[in-house]
């Protein structure tokens, strides 16, 4: 709730809205090298989108009690067999049936892994191509101050967040009339004489007997 308490100026609210800044910088570490051994290929690749006539199947799951799921796979079973129909109408069957033969031959065919001396030959010309660039240092191997100022980067962004920050402003223009004006006046001038009252009346409490922390002892009594 906002409200104006006072009886003459205006109050201006400013409503901010309270983002989040957040700094990304990336920094490149190191770099490394690695064999890609044919016998035991551990490269990740994404797999190709599949798409027929710019229509792309999306898969769906169907409950194993649902009523209209042998429906359901007979229409999955006319789709493949109606694709493998294009592909073998478009002439592409030679190719798939020798690309097969080529896939088994090379399975049936026993690969040997790379020896050391062929991996440390293949890293050693990845290392002199690296230092070539400029990317490394041939001495250390690792990668030279100018490759990490080249490759490291720093991003800036402002995120919204729920949070406001309300701030009110006081308007210089008022709309009192000069009665009014002078009534506020009066009233802070009574209210400044009542505190300088109150202050004397506990300057004198302070020196009266009555208000002292330790009273007088009683006088003695003569022998």
């Amino acid at each position: 709730m906002f409200a104006n308490p006072n009886r003459c100026h205006v109050v201006t609210f400013y409503f901010h809205q309270i983002n989040k800044t957040q700094t990304v910088r990336l920094t490149l570490e190191s770099i490394r090298r690695r064999v890609i051994d044919p016998a035991g290929d551990t490269r990740i690749a994404n797999n190709p989108f599949a798409a027929r006539g710019e229509v792309l199947v999306i898969p769906s799951a169907v409950l194993a009690t649902d009523k209209q799921r042998l429906e359901v796979e007979q229409i999955g079973r006319a789709s493949v067999a109606a694709a493998q129909a294009g592909t073998i109408a478009a002439g592409s069957q030679p190719l798939l049936t020798n690309r097969l033969a080529t896939n088994s031959f090379a399975v049936a065919q026993a690969i040997e892994p790379l020896s050391a001396a062929v991996r440390a030959q293949a890293l050693a010309a990845v290392d002199a191509d690296l230092a070539r660039a400029g990317l490394i240092d041939p001495k250390t191997g690792e990668a030279t101050a100018e490759t990490k100022a080249s490759f490291t980067f720093e991003a800036k962004s402002s995120l919204p967040t729920p949070g406001m920050l309300v701030r009110g402003c006081l308007d210089d223009c008022d709309i009192c009339e000069p009665a009014l004006m002078r009534e506020i006046e009066l009233d802070l001038e009574r209210k400044a004489l009542e505190n300088e009252l109150l202050k004397r009346r506990i300057e004198i409490l302070h020196k009266t007997q009555e208000y002292r922390c330790c009273p007088r002892e009683p006088p003695a009594e003569a022998a």
